[in-house]
């Protein structure tokens, strides 16, 4: 079977390898913190591929780190866990990951630090976010340091 549709396939690897709950309560906020991460990435990765930087592009991006900020502190205090949506990884918290480590705190993207300095600022002034991104890291830094380099 081919797949090529990504938030199919992202949901599907995370049921497949335990990334997603199976009880609906817990499936439908995965499902609805994944959807809220999507839309916000709409504002963020087409940008940085497209190395848009005019200020419209710019305003609507820091607007949608903003939320993502603001909305994924607010779950994690509400919930007091250690990752988004409970105490064990879900696919939520690879999308997390993805867009930290891909987009805001990556220099090497093709807009350089246009972006990545006030997106890192914006994480910094959350105490909450900041200490979730360090529980992020270290679980997933036996994955990261057993990959092979990439070419």
């Amino acid at each position: 079977m081919m797949m090529n549709e990504t938030n199919a396939l992202a949901r599907a690897l995370a049921k497949k390898f335990g990334f997603h709950p199976i009880e609906a309560e817990r499936a439908w906020e995965v499902d609805a913190t994944f959807d809220f991460l999507y839309e916000q990435w709409n504002f963020i990765g087409p940008p940085t591929v497209e190395k848009q930087t005019d200020e419209e592009t710019a305003e609507k991006y820091f607007a949608a780190v903003e939320r993502i900020c603001d909305e994924m502190s607010a779950k994690l205090e509400k919930n007091k866990t250690k990752f988004l949506c409970g105490d064990r990884m879900t696919v939520c918290d690879f999308q997390m990951a993805h867009l930290r480590w891909t987009y805001f705190e990556n220099h090497l993207v093709q807009t350089g630090d246009f972006y990545t300095v006030k997106s890192m600022e914006m994480i910094a002034k959350r105490e909450v976010l900041k200490a979730y991104y360090e529980r992020l890291f270290k679980e997933l830094k036996p994955i990261l340091d057993a990959r092979k380099p990439s070419p």
